[in-house]
């Protein structure tokens, strides 16, 4: 609307007796009923809740909880208004392509799942995983993990440049110190390892493992992100457990600073809770770091001998330094053999007490190529820089071109590659090209060479 742009809103395509029909059916449907609601063959119970899992940031939408239910019957009500609007849309536009944002939250997942099951082809769109670009993903919503995965498919066995490889580099400086990101910096930055090693009592000689929480109520309503452990909790449980078992070795649990704190995005109440329970049950040897307290999540990475995750993107990142890495759920980066995973929980055990006998240099160094290679692939094959839209920070963006002559075809590389890919079914993240020869031996001479910034002492 501020930029003039030609539109309509999608209530003028839904009639006043279908308002009355989607506020009268969510509101009669019994609670216990409320997360597995239907329209018809629409399935709009589990096409919204992920709007409700966001609206409370819980891990946990229980219809028994008064409001609970009553906010569930209002995204209902108005998930149902859209699929209405949309089935309308659809049937009398015809359309080639929906092209929208997000896709995981209540409107745009209704719409999404409408127009795949129509055959219309979706291109959603989100913030980048660097800051000023654009993701987009083909008939998925934003946060898919085959959009990512299907890309690596074509790209795991291509080398990098020395000059890729510093990019990758730069990122994981970039990241420590809370630059480039697509959000708020979360983390600290990174300080001295002797004092938090002092901070947190850790002792001399004793290997560390470092634990990272992952904030869930964003993505805890997709089953892609499932893990053989059942649950969060379950892990954190499992690997104190482990620790009391192991009790000559240091862990450090490090609650994602998003799970509630000064620079979270809202609070996950009861995540913080559970985890407040569970630091008054770990062993003497666990040691728990708070949203709020200074210290770096890259100088516990520093200290570590492996880093274990969640879903979180430290896990890639400890892989890109070469270090052993564990994934506890599925995620973008796991299965791709740079972080390790297990098939049925009763193999973590062993696999931790193998992180005490350390790794060869031979498999951390090929590890880390893995890794980087993974990491540019995501980062800068598959993200497209968009220099037309300046943003200051993670929530203002401003144009960054004066004329519309900026926006003609063959002006913007990176625009017309977007235009492909909405108007022309191209790939997002497009094929490899010819391998120059020598290219491994180039990319294994630069990881031989590699020195990563270290945290200061």
């Amino acid at each position: 609307q501020n930029m003039k742009f030609p539109h309509e809103w999608l209530s003028s395509h839904v009639t006043d007796a279908e308002r009355a029909l989607a506020a009268e059916w969510a509101a009669t449907l019994p609670a216990a009923a409320l997360l597995t609601a239907r329209w018809k063959e629409w399935t709009l119970g589990a096409w919204v809740v992920s709007s409700v899992h966001s609206h409370f940031r819980t891990n946990r939408v229980d219809p028994a909880e008064a409001e609970h239910a009553r906010v569930m019957r209002a995204y209902l009500e108005g998930g149902l208004l859209t699929a209405f609007a949309m089935q309308r849309v659809i049937t009398d536009w015809q359309p080639d392509v929906l092209l929208q944002f997000n896709g995981r939250m209540a409107s745009t997942r209704v719409a999404l799942e409408l127009a795949r099951a129509a055959g219309v082809r979706v291109v959603t769109h989100e913030r980048g995983w660097l800051t000023e670009t654009l993701y987009l993903a083909e008939n998925a919503d934003c946060l898919s993990l085959q959009p990512i995965r299907e890309a690596w498919s074509r790209w795991r066995d291509v080398p990098l440049t020395a000059a890729e490889c510093e990019q990758v580099a730069q990122w994981l400086a970039d990241r420590a110190h809370g630059r480039n990101l697509n959000w708020v910096a979360f983390s600290a930055a990174p300080g001295p390892v002797d004092l938090v090693r002092a901070r947190l009592a850790l002792r001399d000689g004793a290997p560390c493992v470092v634990v990272y929480t992952s904030s869930e109520d964003e993505y805890i309503a997709s089953k892609e992100y499932g893990s053989v452990f059942g649950s969060q909790e379950a892990w954190l449980e499992r690997t104190a457990a482990w620790a009391g078992e192991n009790p000559g070795v240091d862990v450090v649990v490090r609650v994602h600073p998003n799970t509630g704190g000064k620079v979270s995005t809202g609070r996950n109440a009861g995540q913080l809770a559970w985890l407040q329970g569970f630091a008054t049950r770990v062993p003497p040897n666990v040691r728990m770091v708070w949203p709020d307290d200074e210290i770096s999540s890259y100088t516990l990475m520093d200290i570590a001998i492996a880093s274990l995750a969640y879903v979180s993107t430290v896990a890639l990142e400890a892989a890109c330094r070469g270090q052993q890495s564990f994934l506890a759920a599925s995620t973008f980066s796991s299965g791709h053999g740079f972080t390790d995973e297990v098939s049925h929980a009763d193999e973590y055990d062993a696999l931790l007490t193998s992180y005490l006998r350390g790794e060869g240099e031979s498999a951390s160094r090929a590890r880390r190529i893995a890794a980087f290679r993974f990491a540019y692939m995501a980062l800068y094959r598959y993200m497209i820089p968009f220099p037309l839209v300046h943003m200051p920070d993670f929530s203002t963006s401003r144009p960054a071109y004066t004329s519309l002559d900026a926006l003609r075809p063959g002006t913007d590389a990176h625009l017309d590659r977007i235009v492909d890919v909405v108007l022309q079914g191209a790939r997002v993240c497009p094929d490899p090209m010819a391998v120059p020869l020598g290219a491994d031996e180039a990319e294994a001479a630069w990881h031989a060479a590699l020195v990563l910034e270290p945290a200061p002492h």
